[in-house]
């Protein structure tokens, strides 16, 4: 623990608190927190309480919160913030909060609903919002419209909010032009983008291209694309609203058109319901199994 007559420079505060020493100092300015002390050659110098303090903030952000709305409080005023916050957490399980946000679309709230999703992106980072929330709330959004508590307008509004969150991630992820490069698109009657977002995200994550060709490709399109973009594998995604019936038959007739070394990756809500998946098609049941997937075929290369 500190002696609370220490004082602390900004990069041992920085990597005490997980704050960027550009952001100290951008506060500092903005705000006039934290305010530091100066030692004899005018360097800026921190107490153990401002410390305390920023380890405050740092949680109040990493819950959600603006830094505009939180460092001019005092300490007072964070401590009921806090006390909110470790209260709304401690409730709210993964699932909980997931049937949450499944709630406020019932509710017919598409503004609320976009600022708790950008809240939950913030608090875990791009790669466990779409695992740990986009992924199990499709699940649960696709369910609620099959038993009608969502009319075809919400499930819509969905998308469209989720689909504007993820355009704008993907924006923000590196185009490298790294491996492996990647096709991605739905088929024919399958009008649904989300899956091939998702993996488009995952996918850049992990340093991979991507050209996403978006939903109903036709199929005598695939193989030109495969070699005019030099594809290593083709991802199709599939919504729970996708005739189970057609889809092996239709991944047999793609994996025989595509040439022996494309990899073809099928994914979706619509994919768990297939026996097993024809020969020489990858299913995923879960994107996280994309960066082993990824991994793997980069080693073979």
């Amino acid at each position: 623990e500190f002696n609370m007559n220490e004082t602390f420079t900004i990069a041992t505060i920085s990597q005490e608190t997980g704050i960027a020493k550009e952001v100290l100092r951008k506060w500092e300015m903005r705000y006039g927190f934290p305010q530091p002390l100066r030692n004899a050659v005018g360097r800026r110098r921190y107490s153990t309480a401002q410390v305390h303090e920023l380890k405050q903030i740092k949680t109040l952000v990493d819950g959600g919160m603006r830094p505009g709305q939180v460092v001019p409080l005092d300490e007072q005023q964070r401590n009921t913030l806090l006390a909110q916050l470790r209260q709304a957490t401690s409730i709210e399980s993964p699932s909980q909060m997931v049937a949450n946000l499944l709630k406020i679309l019932q509710d017919k709230n598409p503004d609320l609903l976009r600022d708790k999703l950008k809240q939950q992106l913030l608090r875990l980072g791009l790669r466990q919002f779409i695992l740990d929330v986009i992924q199990p709330l499709n699940t649960m959004v696709g369910a609620a419209w099959a038993q009608n508590t969502i009319s075809v307008r919400e499930e819509h509004i969905y998308t469209t909010i989720i689909q504007s969150i993820l355009y704008e991630e993907i924006g923000k992820l590196s185009m490298h032009g790294g491996a492996p490069r990647v096709a991605l698109m739905t088929v024919p009657d399958e009008t649904h983008i989300l899956g091939i977002l998702m993996v488009e995200a995952m996918v850049l994550m992990n340093g991979g291209t991507c050209i996403s060709l978006g939903t109903q490709i036709p199929l005598d399109q695939i193989v030109p694309t495969v070699q005019d973009y030099q594809i290593n594998f083709v991802g199709l995604s599939f919504s729970a609203a996708f005739p189970k019936r057609r889809m092996a038959a239709l991944l047999k007739t793609i994996r025989q058109m595509l040439p022996t070394e494309t990899a073809l990756w099928v994914g979706g809500a619509g994919v768990a319901g297939l026996h097993k998946s024809p020969k020489g098609v990858i299913a995923f049941n879960d994107l996280g199994e994309i960066d082993t997937a990824i991994a793997q075929l980069n080693l073979k290369r």
